[in-house]
């Protein structure tokens, strides 16, 4: 996210930074047990070459009933793709978008929160929610790309 909380402008991320995706990419993944987790617009977001996030088991929430997506399952609310994603022996994490996000930081089985804090601002159109009720614990590495200062943070309840 960007100063201001702004997560996305104009149907899409404003920023492309290899470090910040490599780290996602790093995390998301693990031992290829994990879950991702993630609204049907911000499935629609990620480019059809790396639709499914590989190594992930991959679940869309939509409120369309009956909705198909190839290369994922679906859920029609949070709490059901969460049951779903029980059954892994990995990581579950929520990747968006900012409706499906407020959701998961009010949702008792949320433990982490890890955010991409980018030194700018970008005039997002789309926000993060507010980390009230967490504090930043640990930052996980700082880097520079594209002029562009950020820092890997995780943030957890408390």
């Amino acid at each position: 996210m960007d100063r201001k909380n702004g997560i996305a402008r104009d149907g899409d991320m404003p920023w492309h930074l290899p470090g910040d995706l490599k780290f996602f990419a790093k995390l998301t993944s693990g031992s290829g047990d994990n879950v991702v987790i993630m609204g049907r617009k911000t499935w629609d977001t990620i480019p059809k070459r790396y639709r499914p996030l590989p190594r992930r088991r991959n679940i869309v929430i939509s409120r369309q009933p009956g909705l198909m997506v190839e290369g994922a399952e679906c859920a029609t609310s949070l709490d059901l793709a969460l049951e779903m994603a029980s059954s892994s022996t990995g990581s579950v994490f929520v990747i968006g978008g900012a409706q499906i996000y407020a959701l998961a930081l009010e949702h008792p089985s949320c433990g982490s929160v890890y955010v991409t804090e980018i030194n700018h601002d970008f005039g997002c159109q789309v926000f993060f929610p507010l980390l009230n009720g967490f504090s930043c614990t640990e930052i996980l590495g700082e880097q520079e790309e594209k002029g562009l200062a950020y820092r890997f943070a995780r943030w957890t309840p408390g």
